[in-house]
């Protein structure tokens, strides 16, 4: 499984707090608005015109940091893939038509990798937190194959959790019968 191939390949860096040094703590105020700042910006945007050209750009840069996380790990990256997703998520509110179903779906290619480099990095609570934006975002976008993946990432992070029946239920039910079979089969 992907998940597991990068794992501690990367050291974590010394001020970085992993799930393992804050277990026993009650939550970390600091460390919960740091995981989920990015995606609970509020309020609404004023419509304004948003180039359609950006989605090609942020694609792009997408690629980027899928490289630069073979690269450099999960730790130096969960800053700016988060800051470019709250961006997308403020641009998704002005746009309209096109541009804005084209920037749902890119976004949700954010949030999902936002939560692989939580999920790589050893933290599951802000793994699972960024999974759930995902599919709040891939639900928006009403694109098939994105909640499919969404549903792929769900369910591996449900397995580090030690809880892979947990998505079974989700995944048996129409249309998502094969995703179901496929991952009783991957145990």
């Amino acid at each position: 499984m992907v998940t597991f191939m990068f794992r501690g390949r990367f050291p974590p860096p010394d001020d970085w707090i992993g799930i393992e040094r804050r277990s026993e703590e009650p939550v970390d105020r600091r460390a919960f608005v740091s995981v989920t700042a990015a995606a609970l910006s509020a309020g609404p945007l004023v419509p304004r015109y948003v180039d359609p050209a950006l989605i090609g750009y942020f694609q792009e840069q997408l690629e980027g940091h899928y490289r630069a996380d073979m690269l450099l790990g999960p730790h130096d990256l969960i800053g700016t893939v988060s800051a470019q997703y709250e961006l997308i998520d403020r641009l998704v509110r002005a746009a309209k038509g096109e541009t804005r179903s084209g920037l749902l779906k890119v976004g949700a290619a954010y949030a999902a990798l936002v939560g692989w480099l939580y999920q790589d990095a050893g933290d599951l609570g802000a793994a699972a937190f960024w999974r759930g934006m995902t599919q709040e975002v891939a639900m928006r976008s009403r694109d098939a194959q994105l909640i499919g993946y969404w549903l792929v990432n769900q369910a591996q992070v449900r397995t580090d959790l030690g809880d892979g029946g947990g998505e079974l239920s989700t995944c048996a039910r129409p249309p998502w019968k094969p995703l179901g079979r496929w991952h009783r089969r991957s145990g």
